[in-house]
């Protein structure tokens, strides 16, 4: 049972996230759905997708709902920065949370550098995922 101050604390978390929605892009069934998991029970909707080519049909799907894209960096096929990179095509205002569990050498292989791109390392803990996604959405 939930004390009253868990329920204020979810009751707010909800009325912060309001109607925002996330795409959520990571090939490793578990990461995808505890990520889509802390985030829902932040008050945000989710769509998940298993890869970035999922990811980009999802976006087509729902640009208009989508306010974040949550992908791992590293997929097969197409991995995150390719998808976004296709993405920003359609709507060039998105933003997006990278996450990896490599090291800054293995990131810039891919396109992506801490200081161009919100990035956080797996493993993470449940609040630095939502803080981040917080500062994704209020920023620039």
């Amino acid at each position: 049972m939930q004390s009253e101050i868990e329920k204020t604390s979810s009751q707010e978390a909800e009325e912060e996230a309001g109607d925002t929605s996330i795409l959520v892009a990571d090939d490793d069934d578990v990461i995808r759905g505890l990520v889509t998991t802390l985030i829902e029970k932040s008050g945000y909707s989710v769509f998940e997708a298993a890869d970035g080519s999922e990811a980009v049909d999802k976006f087509r799907e729902h640009r208009d709902e989508i306010d974040l894209l949550v992908f791992d960096v590293r997929m097969p096929g197409k991995d995150g920065k390719q998808a976004y990179d296709e993405i920003r095509q359609i709507r060039p205002d998105i933003k997006v949370l990278f996450i990896s569990g490599y090291g800054s050498d293995v990131l810039e292989k891919y396109g992506v550098n801490r200081e161009d791109f919100q990035v956080i390392s797996k493993p993470f803990m449940p609040g630095d995922l939502i803080s981040q996604i917080k500062t994704c959405l209020s920023g620039p």
